[in-house]
């Protein structure tokens, strides 16, 4: 083989070479390049799924924030109106307390009292406009003091021998213990009576 042909059998063989070299270069960088594209990818759906979860852990905080926020301002807004209702209530004892009905419920309290006490002499504190009542009920009951006391809210009390108070019979005691009992009552009317006129 001449010089001439050898040459261009050597330029022939490095040519084929060369473009095997590049085409093994173009494919390794299209390998690289998918594969980096890929790790991008996976990359991002990683850091959205990552924030995603972040933002929607911030968004229930926030919704369980102003939940409990507003569960407080309605059971505040709930107590300021019970309050409201009591006081006004409170306000109007004395003048029920002048009602014949409620004299005579008084006054069977009292003989209700004194009939499951031990024997033994007994003080009958009432207020301004009870006393007389009671005096009538329990006129010559020679076991049964009765006394009055200005201050005293609207009913009575009852003290054995030795002073302890066994009864308080006052309305304004009354109505304490009937708090818990009326107060569920009113605010299941104040919600009824919301919930008809939210549906008008």
């Amino acid at each position: 083989m001449g010089i001439d042909a050898l040459r261009a059998a050597l330029e022939a063989e490095g040519a084929a070479r060369v473009a095997r070299v590049r085409e093994e270069a173009e494919a390794e960088v299209a390998r690289l390049r998918e594969r980096a594209e890929a790790e991008a990818s996976r990359r991002r759906r990683a850091f959205l799924e990552r924030e995603g979860a972040r933002l929607r852990r911030e968004a229930a905080a926030r919704v369980a924030k102003a939940r409990t926020e507003a569960q407080r301002r309605v059971l505040e807004a709930r107590d300021a109106i019970l309050d409201q209702l009591f006081a006004r209530a409170a306000a109007e004892l004395p003048s029920a307390a002048e009602s014949a009905g409620c004299h005579e419920a008084l006054v069977a309290r009292a003989h209700q009292a004194l009939a499951h006490m031990p024997e033994g002499a007994v003080t009958i504190t009432g207020s301004p406009g009870v006393l007389p009542v009671l005096e009538r009920a329990f006129a010559g009951r020679a076991a049964v003091r009765l006394e009055g006391d200005p201050e005293l809210p609207a009913g009575f009390r009852v003290t054995g021998a030795r002073g302890a108070l066994i009864v308080d019979a006052t309305l304004e005691k009354r109505l304490e213990l009937e708090r818990p009992r009326l107060a569920i009552e009113l605010l299941r009317r104040l919600e009824t009576s919301g919930a008809s006129g939210g549906a008008r």
